[in-house]
């Protein structure tokens, strides 16, 4: 597997040494950056410069790894959570519905 395979079955969080990923100005909610760890939440987007030093500020908690930097994810689901939480609750409301 080579670099480009691997870089893109990782996620976003994990990047190889120090290496950060790409930034790209948002077409989508705004002509900003956001940062790609955080949730729009608790980092509101802004300008390029202030999301590059934000993105530093995440290796003071972040864990090294055989090569790798494994940056904490600041309140960011991933899809796996999402289904989980959907089947969560569909399950709940199996259980409120009168049969």
């Amino acid at each position: 597997m080579d670099d480009m395979d691997t870089k893109q079955t990782m996620h976003i969080t994990i990047q190889k040494g120090r290496s950060l990923p790409e930034l790209e100005r948002c077409t989508t909610c705004c002509n900003v950056f956001h940062c790609p760890f955080c949730s729009s939440t608790l980092f509101h987007s802004t300008k390029l410069s202030k999301v590059r030093t934000h993105l530093e500020s995440h290796f003071s908690r972040a864990v090294l790894h055989e090569g790798y930097t494994i940056h904490r994810s600041r309140g960011r689901k991933d899809i796996r959570d999402e289904s989980k939480e959907e089947e969560e609750k569909e399950e709940q409301e199996g259980l409120e519905s009168p049969v």
